[in-house]
């Protein structure tokens, strides 16, 4: 999965790099900055906030796709609602893992919105 999720996460980063104001390169090159000097100082600091969002969207994709593995036979949460849980008529166990599930991706949307948020510099 990580193979699979790589190339949307490469794109995500890519489109947060190049949200970065293209004046504040221009100027970080007039004062004579090297390349690299743009690419820590210039795209990372001001593209932080972005790549934090995106990062978020990409691990909540990964639980969602964990939990579809696991219904199909991977394991995890995804095979115990589906054979503990849907095949046994056990309704209980199938809410559980549901719940579950829910709540890792709440937790995951709120500790990545607030690192969105504490990265931000700009004001708003």
């Amino acid at each position: 999965m990580s193979v699979g999720v790589a190339p949307f996460y490469a794109r995500q980063i890519q489109v947060a790099l190049e949200s970065v104001n293209p004046g504040k390169v221009e100027a970080a090159q007039a004062l004579g900055a090297t390349n690299w000097d743009i690419i820590v100082h210039v795209y990372l600091k001001e593209a932080r906030s972005e790549i934090a969002r995106v990062s978020t969207v990409t691990l909540i994709s990964l639980v969602s796709l964990t939990a579809m593995a696991g219904a199909i036979g991977a394991g995890g949460l995804g095979n115990t609602a589906i054979a503990y849980g849907y095949n046994r008529f056990n309704n209980d166990v199938t809410l559980m893992a549901t719940l579950l599930v829910l709540l890792f991706v709440l937790i995951i949307q709120l500790v990545g919105d607030w690192l969105a948020k504490s990265l931000n510099h700009q004001k708003r």
